[in-house]
């Protein structure tokens, strides 16, 4: 494994996102929502509809997990991205990966390969921005430092996400547990009025929380960090960092 990776997990409204942003700013750490990451997907504009975009949208939607076959490549492709330098959010490129590349992603044990035959030939601008000419020019950037740790957010969501990430990137270095109280959970989960959550949504989510949580916790006894984030953001992120770095040395 190259960087080392922790996974973040906790019910849906506990605050991961908001904390795990902060802290990867704070602490040289490269945050990576895969709730956000399969937005970006989504919502990536092509030239008419394709599967990926289509098994995403419905799994977003629905709450349901993403099947390992789906979701595993996509996270190969950004996590190698990541460890070789470089960053894209580009809408053309995801929908490249959706429809011209991730057949053969599902196929291989490594994306490297094909992350460095997309980032072949590219040139730098005043901006270190990289405009990549394979097909589309997609707009990538140079990750000026390369982060201590990548924070997985909102992974595994069970063991079996887990083992199949194993298999290519093997144990994470932490495993970090943030909850609250279910009550409050719901109130942020609400508050934050994303386009599909809503009360049903909610406890669906926070049911398959529960139903898998103790499996994660007994794979990674030795990993698990555990955290409340009951108290208003900024307490939550002074008492959740000085934690971390008690705990992880950061």
């Amino acid at each position: 494994m190259g960087i080392p990776i922790i996974f973040a997990i906790g019910p849906p409204g506990a605050g991961k996102g908001t904390l795990l942003k902060r802290l990867a700013q704070d602490h040289n750490l490269y945050h990576l929502s895969v709730g956000d990451f399969l937005r970006s997907v989504r919502d990536a504009q092509g030239e008419g509809p394709n599967l990926l975009r289509s098994i995403v949208e419905a799994r977003l939607t629905s709450g349901d997990l993403l099947p390992a076959c789906v979701l595993m490549p996509l996270l190969k492709l950004k996590i190698d991205s990541v460890e070789l330098g470089l960053e894209c959010n580009d809408p053309l490129m995801l929908d490249h990966i959706a429809t011209r590349i991730a057949p053969d992603l599902y196929k291989t044990t490594s994306t490297r390969p094909l992350v460095l035959q997309i980032f072949m030939h590219y040139n730098v601008d005043e901006n270190k921005v990289v405009t990549v000419k394979d097909g589309p020019e997609f707009k990538v950037q140079h990750i000026a430092q390369p982060p201590r740790a990548i924070i997985i957010d909102g992974f595994p969501r069970d063991v079996a996400q887990a083992a199949e990430f194993e298999r290519s990137f093997g144990k994470p270095e932490a495993v970090l547990h943030l909850h609250c109280s279910k009550w409050l959970a719901k109130e942020r989960y609400l508050a934050r009025a994303r386009e599909a959550d809503d009360e049903q949504l909610f406890e669906k989510r926070y049911s398959e929380y529960e139903q898998n949580i103790f499996e994660i916790l007994k794979n990674y006894k030795h990993l698990f960090l555990d955290f409340d984030t009951g108290e208003e953001t900024e307490m939550s992120y002074k008492n959740f960092a000085k934690w971390y770095r008690l705990l992880l040395g950061a």
